[in-house]
């Protein structure tokens, strides 16, 4: 079984962007941000944004995206 780790650096060679409802529903990582720190600290290169996205309900509200980028400095979260 592979870690979650591994899950979201495979996702993220795909060139794919993820955010938590996803990272949850796709690999049942509960804590996203968490295992996005943990690769930062390996040095892997994450950066994030805030989306608009529509909630159940019809409201908009904003979540965090996250994605691959080209370079290894490592950015606040």
């Amino acid at each position: 079984m592979e870690s979650q780790i591994q899950l979201l650096k495979n996702h993220f060679e795909k060139g794919r962007s993820i955010t938590q409802l996803q990272a949850s529903i796709q690999y049942g990582v509960g804590r996203l941000a968490s295992r996005i720190n943990d690769l930062i600290h390996e040095g892997y290169p994450i950066q994030s944004e805030f989306v608009t996205v529509k909630k159940a309900n019809g409201k908009k509200t904003r979540v965090k995206k996250y994605y691959k980028t080209t370079t290894t400095k490592k950015q606040r979260l």
